[in-house]
């Protein structure tokens, strides 16, 4: 697999755009087609779902870029305005995420609505964005990893003579799996609030941690991958976060039990103690019956009496 050929970006009216720009652009708007379709399915409107993509997308954008810019500070700590020139490149995944997440729980307490059911509906279209964005990397020719001998390696005119391991491109089916994973569990499975969100942090992680160990171009701390240490913190967290989010659900539900409910339920019982109480009372008089040797004649008037003393009763 080879890059030649590939340019970074097209030009339109003398003003360049970058593809891979245009790649993360149609990647959102996939996304917010799709979630305009599916977000009756946690009671969110479309107004309301509006008002939480413009607030998310350009938190991401601004947790991207700052993400990138602290870990990369040694390039950027004489030239402060060159942190601002998101045009020049420099986004990372993880800050994207933390910054959107950052604003979908603040406008979440401001309009009373369901954090985890937000994250919930989120993690879904996110990895779907990842999955196609990350075809952005192909074009700059970036985030691929070491070298390699397998038969898919990929090579260009930034990459050496060597072929490389195509990273981007394992990180791009994984997240298409993901998200189809993810998606198919939000609208059947789901069932305590947070539980897609725990399964994106735990299949995210998963790969991620592994993939971010075959990068040439990871961002470090002291000597530490900060995404891989990151990832391997988040399958960490999500086995247990998960089993939390479903006890919560079975619990809410033995409680959550409605009034009509409980005087059905307890109708039901007292007619089934009356039937049990007729029927013993109906085998006693049958025992009666044949112990005291009576005509067929004598036994049905005391049947008839019994249950005319029933009727009485109640």
């Amino acid at each position: 697999m080879t890059f030649e050929g590939v340019e970074e970006s097209i030009s339109i009216g003398g003003f360049d755009i970058a593809w891979y720009g245009i790649i993360i652009c149609f990647g959102m708007l996939i996304c917010m087609i799709l979630g305009m379709i599916n977000c009756k399915c946690i009671d969110l409107s479309r107004d309301h779902l509006t008002d939480y993509l413009l607030a998310a997308i350009p938190s991401a954008i601004v947790g991207a870029r700052f993400y990138y810019v602290i870990f990369e500070w040694k390039n950027y700590k004489d030239n402060l305005l060159s942190a601002f020139d998101i045009r020049s490149g420099g986004l990372a995944i993880y800050g994207g995420i933390i910054g959107a997440a950052i604003a979908i729980i603040i406008m979440a307490k401001i309009r009373k609505h369901a954090v985890l059911d937000l994250l919930d509906f989120a993690m879904p279209h996110i990895f779907l964005g990842q999955a196609i964005g990350r075809w952005g990397n192909f074009i700059n020719q970036e985030a691929f990893g070491s070298t390699t001998d397998l038969p898919w390696g990929m090579t260009g005119s930034e990459i050496g003579s060597m072929p490389v391991h195509p990273t981007f491109l394992y990180e791009s089916l994984w997240c298409f799996i993901g998200f189809a994973v993810l998606y198919t569990y939000m609208m059947k499975f789901r069932k305590g609030k947070g539980e897609v969100l725990a399964l994106y942090f735990f299949i995210y992680g998963i790969e991620r941690a592994f993939v971010e160990g075959l990068r040439t171009d990871s961002l470090y701390l002291g000597g530490i991958r900060v995404s891989q240490l990151l990832s391997i913190a988040l399958v960490i967290i999500s086995v247990p976060f998960f089993i939390d989010c479903r006890k919560r659900y079975n619990k809410k539900s033995v409680l959550n039990v409605s009034p009509d409910e409980v005087r059905t339920n307890l109708s039901d019982l007292a007619d089934e103690i009356r039937a049990e109480e007729n029927g013993e009372s109906e085998s006693e008089t049958d025992t009666e019956c044949e112990s005291a040797e009576f005509s067929d004649e004598e036994c049905e008037n005391i049947e008839d009496n019994n249950d005319s003393a029933d009727n009485v009763k109640e």
